[in-house]
C-alpha cells in the first residue's frame, strides 16, 4: 500500500528525490512510487457538495414532514422509499460523468435513508431505545466501503457512538455494536483517517462496556478499567503503523485516564487492598516511563499527586488555604513540565 502524504510534502519529496537521483544515489520513479499525493484536508468543492447535499436533504424532509398528517400510510412508505432509491440510483448513474454530483446525491442518499428509518419507526410504533441511530449507522458502513468515503464512515461513527452511549448501560444489542466496530475496523485497514481511527478506539471501549452488560449481575466494574488500561498500553508500545502517532497518543490517554480512575479504592467496590496495590503498581510504572524522559510521565506524576492531594486534604485544610496550595502545587507542575520538555527539546536538536 502507497503511503499518502499532503500534495505539499509529495512535492518536496520530488524535489529531493530528483537531487537524489542526480548523484546515483537512488531512481526518482522508483522511490515516489511509494507515495501518493493526496488532499489533507477538506476542498472547497468537497464543502460546497456536504452543504448542497444536507440543504437538498433537509427541504425533502421539510416538505414530507408538512405534508405528513395529509397522507395515508401507503403513500407515506412509497414516497420514502421513491426518495430514497432516487437518490442512490442518481449517485450510481452520474457517477463517472459528473463525480462530484454523484458524491452529493449518495450524501442525500444518506440523508434519506436515516430519515427513512424514523419515519418509518414512527407509522409502526418502533422508535424505542434509539434503535433508529443503530440502524442508521450500520447501514452506512456498507456505502462507506462502496464509496471509499472517510465523512461517510465518520458520519457512521457519529451515529453509532450516540447510540452506543445513550444505551450504554441498557445492556441493549451490544452485539451489533461490535458488528459496526468490528467492520469499521475493517475499512480503516485500507483507508486512512486520523478522526476515524480515534473514534473507533472509543467505540471499542464503549463495545466492551455493551458486552459485559450480556451478563447477568455484573459487578466487576474494576475489570473494564483495567481493560482500558491494558489496552492503552498495548497500543502505546505496539501502535498501529498506519496510525503510529495516533495510537501512542490514544493509548497513552486510555492508560493515564483509566489507570488514575482505579487508584480509588470506589473503582474497586471500595476494596483499599486492590486499590492500594494498583497504585503502588501504576507509581512504579509512572517513575519508570519518567526515568525514560517522557513528557507524558510528567503528566501522570502530577496527577497523582493532585489525585491524592485532593482525596486528603479538601476535607481537613481551610477551603482558602486548600486552593492556594493547590495553585502552588499546579505552578509547580507546570514549571517542572516546562523545564523538561525544553531539555527534551534541546537533547533532539543535539541528535
Amino acid at each position: 500500500m502507497k503511503r499518502k502524504v499532503s500534495k505539499k510534502v509529495f512535492g518536496l519529496l520530488e524535489d529531493e528525490f530528483s537531487f537524489l537521483e542526480s548523484k546515483g544515489i537512488l531512481d526518482k520513479e522508483q522511490a515516489l512510487s511509494q507515495y501518493e499525493a493526496s488532499q489533507k484536508g477538506p476542498t472547497f468543492l468537497q464543502g460546497i457538495t456536504i452543504a448542497g447535499a444536507v440543504l437538498i436533504g433537509a427541504g425533502i424532509l421539510s416538505f414530507v414532514a408538512g405534508n405528513w398528517d395529509e397522507m395515508s400510510r401507503t403513500v407515506k412508505l412509497m414516497l420514502l422509499l421513491l426518495g430514497f432509491l432516487l437518490a442512490f440510483a442518481g449517485g450510481y448513474y452520474t457517477e463517472n460523468k459528473f463525480p462530484h454530483i454523484s458524491r452529493s446525491l449518495y450524501y442525500v442518499f444518506a440523508i434519506i435513508f436515516g430519515a427513512d428509518l424514523f419515519l418509518i419507526g414512527q407509522m409502526f410504533h418502533m422508535t424505542g431505545g434509539g434503535t433508529a441511530f443503530l440502524l442508521w449507522g450500520l447501514g452506512l458502513i456498507p456505502l462507506a466501503f462502496y464509496l471509499q468515503d472517510k465523512w461517510v464512515i465518520l458520519f457512521s461513527l457519529v451515529l453509532l457512538h450516540y447510540y452506543s452511549l445513550t444505551n450504554l448501560f441498557d445492556g441493549n444489542d451490544g452485539v451489533f455494536v461490535l458488528v459496526g466496530f468490528l467492520f469499521i475496523v475493517s475499512w480503516l485497514r485500507e483507508h486512512h483517517s486520523t478522526a476515524a481511527f480515534i473514534g473507533t478506539v472509543l467505540l471499542g471501549i464503549e463495545t466492551i462496556v455493551h458486552l459485559l452488560q450480556l451478563f447477568p449481575g455484573f459487578d466487576w466494574y474494576w475489570l473494564p478499567y483495567i481493560l482500558y488500561t491494558l489496552i492503552g498500553i498495548g497500543i502505546t508500545y505496539f501502535p498501529f503503523k498506519q496510525y503510529e502517532t495516533s495510537s501512542k497518543f490514544t493509548g497513552s490517554i486510555l492508560y493515564g485516564v483509566f489507570g488514575l480512575i482505579l487508584t480509588h479504592p470506589d473503582a474497586w467496590n471500595s476494596s483499599l487492598l486492590w486499590s492500594v496495590i494498583w497504585t503502588v503498581c501504576f507509581v512504579l510504572y509512572t517513575l519508570y516511563q519518567l526515568n525514560k524522559g517522557s513528557i507524558f510521565a510528567i503528566l501522570l506524576l502530577c496527577g497523582l499527586i493532585l489525585r491524592f492531594y485532593i482525596d486528603l486534604a479538601y476535607d481537613f485544610l481551610d477551603k482558602s488555604l486548600f486552593f492556594l496550595i493547590g495553585g502552588i502545587l499546579l505552578l509547580l507542575f507546570g514549571l517542572w513540565f516546562e523545564r523538561r520538555r525544553r531539555v527534551g527539546n534541546h537533547d533532539e536538536a543535539r541528535s
